[in-house]
C-alpha cells in the first residue's frame, strides 16, 4: 500500500506532459478502471482565465444547493490532494495513495503510461464515481478538445471562460484558433453557457454549438453591477439578483460570478442557493487577503491577461496608490509583457525564483526591471523575501505574483510560520 508521500512521487515521476496529445491513453485507462467518468454529472468548464474561479464558485453553489459536491482544479497551491474536493475538502491522504495505486494498477495492466495530469484526472474520476458524487465541477487542464478531462462524452452543462494568448506553442497563435481548441468541449445537445469574447471568438463557439445542436447563451455582462467594493470583497447585481455578497476581489470575478450565475440557472438551481453560494465562496490565491494590517496580497497573475486583471484590481483597490510586488514567473511565459503591465503600479520588487523546473531566473527578470528604472532586489529564500517584503512596502501594500507555484509556496510560508512577524519588520 502506497504511503501519500510514495503516491505523490508516483504522480509527479510521470511525464509533465507527454509526446503524444491525444485521448487514446485516457480512454483506455478509462476503460481500464470500468469508466467512472460516466458515474456523475458533471460541468465541464474550458477557457485561459477564471475556469477555475468559475469551478469554485459553482462548487460552493452545487453545495448550497443541497448536492453532495466533487470539484477538479488545477494546479495545486500547496498539496496534491487540493485538486479533488467532495464538499470543500481535499481528498484524505490515505484516499489519493490508494486512488494512485489503483490508477497505476490499471495503467500498468493495460501498459499505458499516462501523464501526470492524466493520473490526477483519472483519480479524480475514480473518487467522485467511488463516492457517489451527484455533481461536480471539472476544470479543463489545457485546451479543451484534446484535454485529459475531454473523456466526458455527455456532461450536464459545458462552460467555455475568457479567451486568452496563452500556450500558443500547443493550441494555436489565434485567439480563433485557441477558441476551437476550448470549444472542442462541446458535446451533442449539452448545453453552453461563455464568457462574451471578441466578435472572432464568438463566431467560433457559435459554429461548433451549432454542428453540436448545442443550446448557446452567453452571459449577460450589460446588466453586471458592482454595487459595492472593498478588502473584504464586493456586492454585485446580475440581472434581477441583486445584493449578491461575493468574498473575492475584482471586476473580472464579478464577471466570472455572471457565468456561474447563467451556468447555475441552466441548471435549475433556485437563486436562493446561487445567493448563498456565492456568499460562500473560497477561492486562495486570487486576490486574496492574507493580511489587512500590514496589506499583503495573493494574486496568482501568471500570464499577460492575468496581469492586465490584476492591475485593473489594483486601480479599482487602491487607486493611484503604488504597491510593493513580491514576485517570481516561469520562463514559458511572456514576462516581459507581465512586467510591462505592473511596472506602472510598483514601487519595487522583491523577487524569488518559484521552485519549479520551468522558472525564469530572477536575475534574468532583474535585468529586464531595472533596464525600466525599477528598483530591484531579489531574496533566495521565502522568509527572506517577506522579510524585504514587509520592510521595503513599510506600509504600502505588498503584493505577492506572477506564478501560482510561488504563490503556494510564499502563501503556505506565510500562514504557517511567519504571520504575525510582519511589525517587527517595519
Amino acid at each position: 500500500m502506497m504511503t501519500y508521500t510514495e503516491a505523490v512521487s508516483y504522480v509527479n515521476s510521470t511525464n509533465w506532459k507527454n509526446e503524444s496529445r491525444g485521448l487514446q491513453r485516457m480512454r483506455s485507462l478509462m476503460a481500464a478502471l470500468h469508466n467512472p467518468e460516466k458515474k456523475v454529472r458533471y460541468v465541464h468548464i474550458a477557457g485561459t482565465n477564471g475556469k477555475g474561479s468559475c469551478a469554485a464558485m459553482l462548487s460552493s453553489i452545487f453545495q448550497a444547493a443541497g448536492y453532495k459536491t466533487g470539484l477538479y482544479t488545477s494546479p495545486h497551491l500547496v498539496r496534491e490532494n487540493e485538486r479533488m474536493q467532495i464538499g470543500g475538502i481535499p481528498v484524505p491522504d490515505d484516499r489519493f495513495a490508494s486512488l494512485a495505486e489503483e490508477v497505476k494498477h490499471a495503467a500498468d495492466g493495460i501498459g499505458v503510461r499516462p501523464t501526470e495530469f492524466e493520473t490526477l484526472t483519472a483519480m479524480a474520476f475514480l473518487y467522485f464515481a467511488e463516492e457517489k458524487v451527484e455533481l461536480a465541477a471539472l476544470e479543463v487542464g489545457l485546451g479543451g478538445r484534446l484535454d485529459a478531462t475531454n473523456v466526458l462524452t455527455d456532461p450536464a452543462l459545458c462552460v467555455i471562460m475568457n479567451i486568452g494568448l496563452e500556450h500558443t506553442e500547443i493550441l494555436g497563435d489565434t485567439l480563433e484558433k485557441i477558441a476551437g481548441e476550448k470549444a472542442g468541449i462541446i458535446k451533442d445537445h449539452v448545453p453552453v453557457i461563455c464568457h462574451p469574447g471578441t466578435p472572432g471568438v464568438m463566431e467560433v463557439f457559435r459554429q461548433v454549438a451549432a454542428e453540436h445542436d448545442a443550446p448557446l447563451a452567453v452571459a449577460d455582462f450589460p446588466s453586471l453591477r458592482t454595487q459595492s467594493l472593498g478588502l473584504s470583497g464586493q456586492v454585485l447585481t446580475y440581472q434581477d439578483l441583486t445584493d449578491v455578497r461575493l468574498p473575492l476581489i475584482g471586476e473580472h470575478q464579478a464577471g466570472n460570478a455572471a457565468v456561474a450565475i447563467e451556468a447555475s440557472r441552466k441548471l435549475g438551481i433556485p437563486d436562493s442557493s446561487i445567493r448563498q453560494g456565492l456568499e460562500r465562496v473560497r477561492w486562495p490565491g486570487r486576490f486574496e487577503v492574507l493580511s489587512k494590517n500590514p496589506v499583503f496580497i495573493a494574486d496568482g497573475a501568471h500570464n499577460p491577461q492575468c496581469a492586465r486583471t490584476l492591475a485593473a484590481a489594483l486601480d479599482t483597490v487602491f487607486p493611484g496608490q503604488k504597491v510593493e510586488f513580491l514576485l517570481g514567473v516561469l520562463q514559458d511565459k511572456d514576462y516581459r509583457e507581465m512586467m510591462d503591465l505592473l511596472l506602472p503600479y510598483a514601487r519595487g520588487f522583491i523577487l524569488l525564483k518559484p521552485d519549479s523546473p520551468r522558472a525564469l531566473d530572477s536575475d534574468v527578470l532583474a535585468g529586464y526591471l531595472r533596464a525600466h528604472g525599477a528598483k530591484v532586489r531579489t531574496a533566495q529564500s521565502v522568509n527572506e523575501a517577506l522579510d524585504l517584503g514587509f520592510e521595503l512596502a513599510d506600509g504600502t501594500p505588498l503584493v505577492l505574483t506572477g506564478s501560482l507555484y510561488l504563490l503556494g509556496e510564499v502563501r503556505n510560508g506565510y500562514l504557517t510560520s511567519y504571520k504575525g512577524r510582519e511589525h517587527g519588520n517595519s
